[in-house]
């Protein structure tokens, strides 16, 4: 299975890094990166991200807001992707979340969409 995680990233540059590296996985996946707009330095992270991690795009757009940068992503994908995700870029995976939630999705013929819990520290 070949999964696409898509991420919309507006003004990111202090969570962008965990974010991208909390992705576990086994499966062959991309990664989008949707710039909207930033106005830090979030080009600058996500260029040095590019250099590390070699199946991220990046797209660069003016501020279109989240769910648009979304849609932009879907667009974006490989067209042999199978599957996709979304990750907010100050959100990050737990380890083994992205292949357990596969395996559901791939377990079950029925099923067309696999939610994931949201957890919370103590600081919210």
């Amino acid at each position: 299975m070949k999964l696409a995680i898509i991420m919309p990233v507006y003004n990111g540059q202090d969570t962008v890094r965990r974010a991208v590296t909390s992705i576990d996985t086994k499966a062959e996946f991309e990664i989008i990166c949707i710039n909207d707009g930033s106005t830090d330095n979030t080009k600058h992270e996500l260029t040095e991200l590019q250099k590390e991690f070699p199946n991220i795009k990046v797209i660069h757009q003016e501020n279109q807001g989240a769910a648009r940068s979304r849609n932009v992503g879907l667009a974006a994908m490989d067209d042999d992707t199978d599957a996709f995700m979304f990750l907010d870029a100050d959100d990050q995976y737990l380890p083994s979340r992205i292949d357990a939630m596969i395996q559901t999705y791939e377990n079950h013929e029925e099923t067309d969409i696999v939610i994931g819990q949201i957890g919370r520290d103590v600081h919210g």
